[in-house]
C-alpha cells in the first residue's frame, strides 16, 4: 500500500485524507513535505526553541491542517501552517480573502472545462475584471499570459526589474480573482 500511496499525487492523497480519513495518506504527505518543514523552520527558530520541540509540533499542526483545512494544494497547506506557526498573529485556520478568491477562481476554470457556456461566461467576467486593472498591470498581464513572455523579457521591455514584474503579476492575479469572486456573488 505504501508504494501505491507514494505514486499518488498530492491532490489524490488529500482526498483520501479528507474523505476516507486515511492515516497512511497523511503519513505519505508528511513524509513528502517533512524536509521542507525542517529547511524552513531551522533558520526561523533562532535559539528560542529547540528543533526537538518545534518539528514535532509543526508536524502535528500539519497533520491536523491536512485533515481540516480546505486548501486544495498540499504545498499551500504546508506554507500556511509554517507561516502561522512562526507568526501567530492571525487565527490559525484563517485563509485570506484573496487566497480564497484565487482558489475559487481556479476551481471555476477547472470546472468550466469543456462546457462552452461556462467558459464564455467566465471569459466575459475575466474581460470585465481586466478592464478594472491599471494600464501597467494590464500590459504586464497581457505580455505574460497572452504573449507568453518571460519575466526577463517583460522587465526589459517595460524598463523594470524582474521582481517588480513578479510583484505586478502576483497582485494582479489577486485583484482579478477577488473581482471574479465578487462578480459571482452579485
Amino acid at each position: 500500500m505504501h508504494l501505491l500511496l507514494n505514486n499518488m499525487t498530492d491532490k489524490e492523497l488529500l482526498n483520501r485524507v479528507r474523505k476516507l480519513m486515511d492515516e497512511e495518506a497523511v503519513g505519505t504527505l508528511l513524509e513528502r513535505y517533512s524536509h521542507l518543514v525542517v529547511a524552513y523552520s531551522l533558520p526561523k527558530m533562532a535559539n528560542r526553541e529547540s528543533a526537538a520541540q518545534v518539528i514535532p509540533a509543526l508536524l502535528k499542526d500539519l497533520d491536523q491542517n491536512f485533515r481540516t483545512m480546505h486548501i486544495p494544494r498540499a504545498n499551500d497547506c504546508v506554507e500556511h501552517t509554517l507561516e502561522d506557526y512562526f507568526s501567530p498573529k492571525k487565527h490559525p485556520n484563517h485563509v485570506s480573502r484573496e487566497v480564497q478568491a484565487i482558489y475559487r477562481s481556479e476551481s471555476r476554470v477547472q470546472q468550466s472545462g469543456s462546457n462552452p457556456i461556462a467558459r464564455q461566461q467566465l471569459g466575459t467576467e475575466l474581460e470585465s475584471a481586466l478592464e478594472k486593472l491599471t494600464a501597467e498591470d494590464q500590459q504586464v498581464v497581457a505580455l505574460f499570459y497572452a504573449e507568453q513572455k518571460t519575466f526577463e523579457e517583460i522587465a526589459a521591455a517595460r524598463g523594470i526589474t524582474k521582481d517588480k514584474v513578479r510583484t505586478i503579476l502576483k497582485t494582479a492575479r489577486k485583484k482579478l480573482a477577488t473581482q471574479l469572486m465578487d462578480q459571482a456573488y452579485e
